[in-house]
């Protein structure tokens, strides 16, 4: 008789426990009963598969159904069910193998299988979701994605080092401030320890009132690395630093090119590693702010699927007219602002400065108006973008980003 298919279904869990029960033999553990049932010496369906012959005795109207779309589990309901009769413990009770709390099950909207859970939308908008705070300032979000990105030698890693002290110690840094100190772990993959180690000291001595909370910053640096340091967009290198993760609230990672090395920076499909890991860090109450190189255009490096799940993205650039005598300097512009807008979101220019203890001070500007105005003024011209940024030496992102603000504005009209 041509098996139904139902009874091909249960043909193939027989073997996959068969299989499973000769590898937990090899391990010590004990064979259940039904692995003495071999497939070879079985005359019936019934003594093949135990189960079975519960599932055959139903009446027809409760029997196994077949696979749907809108059913939760679909006739997949058998595998849990089955295997937890037979000893290897995948379900505890059917309740695993269904929607759990669906219209049939008390009404509570929820729909979960095999670990997945799903809401109707009704029971979704009663549940009592806690909002979501901020580590630092309006752009730093609790359980948050970021990434802060730069041409190399603007200031990414002082800029990065700076919020990460601010948010261990509870401290401020360019007018944002932190609630209360918070467990941060720097993630560094490319400076020297000993430039790390008086980068980090002089932020210290510039913030003396903060340095009780110091022991919250941890500091993870290559030069101490036997092996080298974990590619992040393995499976394996995201394990190995779970012992160093699973202890902090912000994790830096400095930077993608160094610490995510599987399928290049380039790469959309090398990124999804990456980016299911910064989305597990979030799911557990983590948040992650990556530092990244800009591109010879002075957009980010790479895919630009990398800001899809950002809640905020950061661009350091240099002012017009920069010499690298001017030391720290560099605007500040929020690409993506997920959250936070208007004055909140508007750019700024900062500056350091030394004083004569050695102290770093902060300079900030929000009007930005030198740098402004002449993009501004030189469009009302009607220069071509790529030529106002050649005259002014800034890049073709920044002469975008001050037009479409100007428009915002009034100033200039759509057309230009």
């Amino acid at each position: 008789m041509k098996p139904t298919n139902t009874e091909s279904k249960l043909w193939s869990l027989l073997d996959f426990t068969a299989r499973a029960e000769n590898a937990s033999a090899s391990l010590g553990r004990p064979k259940t009963e039904t692995s003495a049932v071999c497939r070879e010496n079985a005359d019936k369906v019934e003594d093949r598969v135990p189960i079975y012959a519960e599932v055959k005795a139903r009446p027809k109207e409760e029997s196994v159904p077949e696979p749907s779309p809108t059913v939760v589990g679909g006739s997949a309901q058998i595998l849990p069910f089955y295997l937890n009769h037979v000893g290897l413990g995948v379900a505890t009770s059917e309740e695993n193998c269904t929607s759990k709390y669906d219209s049939h099950n008390q009404g509570l909207g929820l729909y979960e299988s095999f670990g997945l859970k799903a809401h109707k939308l009704t029971s979704f908008l009663d549940l009592d979701i806690e909002k979501r705070g901020n580590l630092f300032g309006p752009w730093l979000p609790e359980n948050g994605i970021v990434m802060v990105y730069a041409w190399r030698g603007v200031g990414k890693t002082l800029f990065g080092l700076n919020v990460s002290y601010a948010v261990a110690t509870g401290g401020g840094f360019l007018g944002w401030g932190a609630d209360k100190p918070r467990r941060v772990l720097y993630l560094d993959g490319e400076m020297s320890s000993y430039d790390l180690q008086e980068r980090l000291a002089r932020i210290a001595k510039s913030n003396p009132t903060n340095n009780n909370h110091e022991p919250l910053f941890k500091v993870f640096t290559p030069d101490f690395q036997k092996d080298g340091i974990p590619d992040l967009s393995t499976e394996e290198g995201q394990n190995r630093l779970k012992f160093l993760t699973k202890e902090a609230d912000l994790i830096v990672v400095d930077n993608i090119s160094t610490w995510c090395r599987s399928g290049g920076a380039n790469e959309a499909e090398g990124w999804r590693n990456t980016q299911a890991w910064a989305l597990k860090m979030r799911g557990e109450g983590r948040t992650i702010m990556f530092i990244h190189h800009a591109n010879k255009h002075g957009n980010q490096r790479g895919t630009s699927a990398k800001e899809d799940v950002m809640d905020t993205v950061v661009q350091l650039s240099q002012p017009a007219g920069y010499t690298p005598e001017d030391g720290a300097n560099f605007q500040i512009h929020f690409d993506k602002s997920r959250g936070f807008y208007g004055a909140d979101a508007a750019p700024m220019e900062v500056r350091m400065v030394t004083d004569d203890q050695g102290c770093e001070k902060w300079e900030r500007s929000t009007s930005l108006d030198s740098t402004y105005e002449k993009i501004v003024e030189l469009a009302m011209q009607g220069i071509k973008q790529v030529e106002i940024a050649e005259k002014l030496g800034v890049n073709k992102s920044t002469v975008s980003k001050y037009m479409k603000t100007a428009r915002a504005e009034g100033r200039l009209s759509q057309e230009r």
